[in-house]
């Protein structure tokens, strides 16, 4: 992630896939993501993240915990710790995902709000790309996107003022 923080206070949402195809990538995105946290802490930024984790299945529903969205944590350490816990099983939903974190997150008054959203698969779930496209915008959300050569995935990332990546290279699958 290239770009600064212009306010000094970033309010940093994971948004990561967590479904079985994940299951190989989770171990270097959780150190991808572990690098650029550091970073940014050792910039003095006024970091806060919260990490939310999607998968879809039925026992999923039933538990209601198909979409995880963590307490916000300060430290960097403990980021990382929880993304290395994770367990990838199911299928996603990745739209679902992105509405429900832009929808239900409270972010910290004046602090900048980027979304980094890791995923392998085409987007899919209840609600329409256009709609979560027009929610993130309107809530002044930058999303960057590790994931797919998709149409969405790249128009989430360009047109919110973010970047794209592609989760090969992130993986280092060259």
């Amino acid at each position: 992630i290239g770009r600064s923080v212009g306010s000094g206070k970033l309010d940093l949402v994971l948004v990561v896939d967590v479904s079985e195809s994940m299951s190989d990538e989770i171990r270097y995105i959780a150190g991808h993501l572990g690098w650029m946290l550091k970073g940014i802490a050792e910039r003095g930024i006024d970091l806060r993240v919260i990490v939310v984790r999607f998968r879809h299945g039925r026992i999923y529903a039933l538990l209601r915990r198909e979409i995880v969205i963590s307490k916000p944590m300060v430290d960097p350490s403990k980021v990382i710790k929880l993304l290395r816990s994770i367990k990838c099983r199911g299928d996603e939903r990745a739209l679902d995902a992105l509405w429900k974190a832009a929808e239900e997150i409270e972010f910290r008054p004046g602090a900048d709000r980027w979304f980094v959203f890791v995923t392998d698969e085409a987007v899919s779930g209840e609600r329409r790309p256009y709609e979560v496209l027009d929610l993130i915008r309107r809530k002044g959300i930058r999303v960057y996107v590790i994931g797919l050569n998709e149409p969405f995935q790249k128009a989430l990332a360009r047109l919110t003022g973010g970047e794209w990546r592609p989760i090969w290279k992130v993986v280092n699958y060259e």
